[in-house]
């Protein structure tokens, strides 16, 4: 709350494609994730069941949205695209970047470098590409996340930035 109270202060408005935004520049947010805690901003109704399956979606590292169709989950359903077959895409999406990106997957590469070395400031996944601004099928909001590591009674401190609906989906990676 301290940074909506922030935000309010001296955050910038202006139209966008969501309507009015308020926002401000840089600010990081950290979460604790010990103890299996979900950090949830509780100021607004969250899609519980929308955000995890869109992370299971991204986990998939896939263009293809039928898995969000069978869920029920249409979140992304005014982005969808015809692809080459006329069946519907999203290209570009988070998950394709994370899990191939430029034949990198981001999320495995995290995993194995926690393992080898918990305490690397290098544990990043992106998802910005600025070769596919124009073809993909949103730009992407939040760019990259961060894992940051300390060992204690082997539960890993993880810190994430973005917002509302990114924080405890990618509190779930």
């Amino acid at each position: 709350l301290e940074l909506l109270e922030e935000l309010m202060k001296f955050g910038n408005t202006r139209q966008t494609r969501n309507g009015e935004v308020r926002s401000l520049f840089g600010r990081t947010l950290k979460f604790d994730l010990q103890n299996n805690t979900f950090p949830l901003l509780t100021t607004k109704k969250m899609f519980i069941r929308g955000i995890l399956g869109e992370l299971l979606w991204f986990l998939k590292g896939t263009d293809d949205p039928q898995f969000l169709i069978d869920n029920n989950i249409h979140i992304w359903d005014a982005w969808f695209q015809d692809g080459p077959d006329k069946k519907k895409v999203l290209p570009h999406t988070y998950g394709v970047k994370w899990r191939n990106f430029d034949g990198i997957d981001q999320i495995q590469r995290v995993i194995d470098g926690i393992n080898k070395d918990p305490y690397s400031r290098r544990h990043l996944v992106s998802a910005w590409d600025p070769r596919h601004l124009e073809d993909c099928a949103l730009p992407w909001c939040h760019v990259m996340f961060q894992f940051s590591c300390t060992l204690d009674k082997d539960s890993p401190k993880t810190d994430f930035p973005k917002s509302p609906f990114q924080v405890p989906s990618n509190s779930r990676v």
